[in-house]
């Protein structure tokens, strides 16, 4: 067998602190051996003002406060890929897959009441196009504020009747939240790019590139008391019969809609819906 100190060297790089020196006695790193001899690394570190760093190569949670978790290869999961369980928490994926929801409902990232949060880089792509799982956010946020999502591409398939959902999702308390130069690709019925629902408010949606390919799907939808989110300089494209750019609800108000490019290619589809 493999003694532990040689199975993380083999299986993990350097943890290091942002900002030059080096962890105090106080940080902790432990290997944990699992059945199938693979290792789960977890830092702690004590270092006020300082970022740590930790290298991750599986679906997991993410539980530490002001650390970085950088994917080591592409990963995948039948349900939901990885958990935000702490604020200040940054998903930084270099460019490499997560495929969620190959078998279930669930989220590629779920973020649930935690703030701060960065998730950067990510290439999410759900699981199963041919049978997808209904209400499988790419990445879901709920009660989650002043976080940051930018420079991911997600691929999400929707289901044949519904409901509504999408590759992203601001929802039930969200806001303060920017999300920015993502690539987004929505196919299936009434499947969306960006959701904002439930007193998703303030945040800030632009530069993105948002393509939907579904009946009654849209690139951007807002509704249920959300109220104060900027929307501008978006590139929209709709292709599906009943598409639309942009939707907002009569419960969606003071919304403020600027300089998006909006482009409908078929049949009873619209740029801007106000309902």
């Amino acid at each position: 067998g493999w003694a532990a100190s040689e199975k993380v060297q083999a299986n993990f790089s350097v943890i290091a602190c942002s900002g030059a020196e080096a962890a105090p006695s106080s940080n902790t790193i432990k290997a944990y051996a699992s059945a199938s001899n693979s290792f789960d690394l977890s830092v702690n570190s004590t270092i006020s003002g300082k970022t740590s760093m930790a290298e991750i190569s599986d679906c997991s949670s993410l539980p530490y406060e002001n650390m970085t978790y950088s994917l080591k290869n592409d990963v995948n999961d039948p349900a939901t890929c990885m958990y935000a369980r702490a604020n200040n928490v940054t998903l930084d994926c270099h460019g490499l897959m997560i495929n969620y929801s190959q078998s279930a409902t669930g989220y590629g990232v779920n973020n649930s009441g935690y703030n701060y949060s960065t998730m950067r880089s990510c290439n999410i792509v759900q699981g199963n196009p041919g049978s997808p799982s209904a209400n499988s956010y790419g990445i879901y946020m709920t009660n989650a504020s002043s976080g940051i999502i930018f420079n991911n591409t997600l691929r999400y398939y929707g289901t044949s009747t519904g409901p509504v959902t999408g590759a992203i999702s601001l929802a039930y308390g969200s806001y303060n939240n920017s999300v920015y130069g993502n690539a987004i690709n929505s196919s299936g019925y009434a499947s969306d790019g960006v959701d904002m629902y439930y007193n998703a408010n303030n945040n800030l949606v632009y530069s993105n590139i948002i393509r939907t390919n579904g009946s009654g799907g849209a690139g951007i939808y807002i509704y249920a008391n959300s109220y104060g989110n900027n929307l501008s300089h978006n590139n929209i494209t709709t292709t599906s019969d009943n598409g639309y750019g942009i939707v907002l609800l009569t419960t969606a108000y003071k919304n403020i809609v600027y300089g998006n490019n909006i482009n409908t290619n078929a049949t009873l589809s619209y740029g801007v819906v106000f309902q």
